[in-house]
């Protein structure tokens, strides 16, 4: 709720099982606009940029920059203009170096990252 600055909306980017879950969590406190989607590609790929539909009057862009079941990574970081960048990296925030300041909020589940470091 914090993330949405007052704002009544966010944007998803629909990449696979995580993204789903986490826009279903989302839908809990406001109004989800899935920019973009790749259900019709069987979640075999992220959507590249020129196809999103984004709301500039949202509280933040979210990804999933690692679907771990569909096998999908963002090899690339999305433009959001003024608009928070917040990514779930529970399935490689260890993996590789990351400039947090692209981000506004980047987050990871616990249960993922100790299996990184064992």
């Amino acid at each position: 709720m914090n993330l949405l600055r007052g704002k009544s909306s966010a944007d998803y980017v629909h990449t696979g099982e995580w993204a789903k879950k986490a826009i279903t969590e989302a839908g809990k406190f406001c109004s989800v606009n899935v920019a973009a989607s790749s259900a019709d590609r069987n979640f075999a790929m992220c959507p590249r940029q020129p196809m999103w539909k984004l709301n500039p009057d949202s509280g933040y862009v979210h990804i999933t920059s690692n679907e771990t079941i569909g096998g999908i990574e963002y090899h690339w970081l999305p433009d959001t203009g003024g608009v928070p960048l917040v990514a779930d990296m529970s399935s490689h925030i260890l993996a590789r170096p990351v400039d947090v300041a692209k981000y506004g909020l980047i987050y990871a589940g616990a249960q993922k990252i100790s299996a990184l470091l064992d």
